[in-house]
């Protein structure tokens, strides 16, 4: 457990998708290993996987974003109507968090996209580090040129949002745009992703089957989609209604196996899925949820790197993958001479090092 003296740190985590959770799988248990305390603020799905895994922390549930999606397309006014409503029952949870906060006097607060710790740490004037990649669309020149312009601001908007003047940004991202002109001074840092400790210990090889990841069970025509592909496909986060192929049980370590041993991998556009599968070396085919503009950029990115393709297609269209499989061997290449792939040692450095800094200035 923690020594008194390194004092407590309050750690959010956006309830909405994984991949906040994996990073926090490396980094709390980096926090306690320093001698910090870690209090963790989660809601959801999120919230119950803190539970299983940090046994030696408290989990606070708090109210969370969520967002919907119909028809492999981002559904506007329903998460919007679920923004607004976070803004509600936000101000209820950041009362509780705001006591806590009181009582226990935190060095700093973590806030991987979730809101209310990240409003606690603005109100109380404790330093704050805003974690995640979301930020690459407000705080870089990513090229946002092929991504949807009316959900662009609400990203936009959602990010600035969440994070009311963070004392340090920390954007985790396989691609790394410059800065824009008005964060050139500001303490921000643009580093490789963050991989878990699971996906680290697998050694990749290279099978002939194909992993099937989807952030939501609403792309109508991806079973036409993967007959159109080659070799097995093992098929996470979809139901034979979409596929038309048997869902795989999702356990992390099935999936992480087949990831690592997998042909290419066949993802919408999330940012963790897509890291991993370039850390193992695998091309990806992208098929964004349109609307959903932070996969959309990444999405982007990756054709533009050569890491693979960008479809988006029409309802009902089943795109030609003649030029990926022709290229196939060349993406591959592509992966393997691109670096760094891995973050996590310079995620510590720079959150320990501004920890240690915050915490001598609490103590004089």
């Amino acid at each position: 457990m923690a020594t008194p003296e390194r004092g407590s740190i309050f750690y959010g985590i956006c309830g909405e998708g994984l991949g906040h959770f994996f990073r926090a799988a490396f980094l709390v248990p980096r926090l306690i290993e320093e001698g910090y305390s870690v209090e963790l603020f989660a809601s959801g799905r999120v919230a119950d996987l803190c539970e299983a895994r940090f046994p030696e922390c408290r989990v606070h549930r708090v109210s969370g974003l969520r967002m919907h999606y119909r028809a492999n397309r981002l559904n506007v006014p329903r998460s919007v109507l679920s923004y607004a409503g976070m803004g509600l029952r936000g101000a209820w949870s950041s009362c509780r968090v705001r006591k806590l906060a009181n009582d226990l006097k935190p060095v700093a607060v973590i806030s991987d996209y979730e809101p209310v710790t990240a409003w606690t740490a603005f109100a109380l004037g404790i330093p704050a580090i805003a974690l995640d990649h979301q930020q690459i669309a407000t705080e870089c020149d990513a090229d946002m040129t092929s991504s949807s312009r009316g959900t662009g601001l609400l990203l936009r908007q959602s990010n600035r949002m969440t994070y009311l003047k963070p004392r340090t940004r920390i954007i985790v991202s396989f691609f790394h745009p410059p800065l824009r002109r008005r964060r050139q001074h500001e303490d921000v840092q643009l580093i490789a992703p963050i991989l878990r400790p699971e996906l680290l210990r697998r050694t990749p090889s290279k099978g002939s089957h194909v992993v099937v990841y989807q952030t939501s069970r609403t792309f109508k025509g991806l079973d036409d989609v993967l007959s159109a592909l080659p070799g097995e496909k093992r098929v996470y986060g979809a139901g034979p209604a979409q596929s038309g192929l048997p869902e795989e049980p999702f356990s992390e370590s099935g999936f992480l196996d087949d990831l690592a041993s997998c042909r290419f991998a066949i993802v919408n556009g999330g940012h963790t899925t897509i890291s991993e599968a370039l850390y193992y070396g695998k091309p990806v085919l992208c098929f964004p949820v349109l609307g959903q503009v932070e996969q959309e950029i990444n999405a982007s990115y990756v054709a533009t790197l050569g890491f693979g393709m960008d479809y988006r297609p029409e309802s009902g269209q089943v795109p030609s993958f003649s030029e990926f499989l022709d290229r196939e061997s060349d993406i591959r290449e592509t992966i393997a001479r691109a670096t760094p792939k891995c973050g996590n040692d310079e995620l510590c450095r720079v959150v320990l090092d501004r920890l240690d800094r915050w915490g001598r200035t609490v103590k004089s």
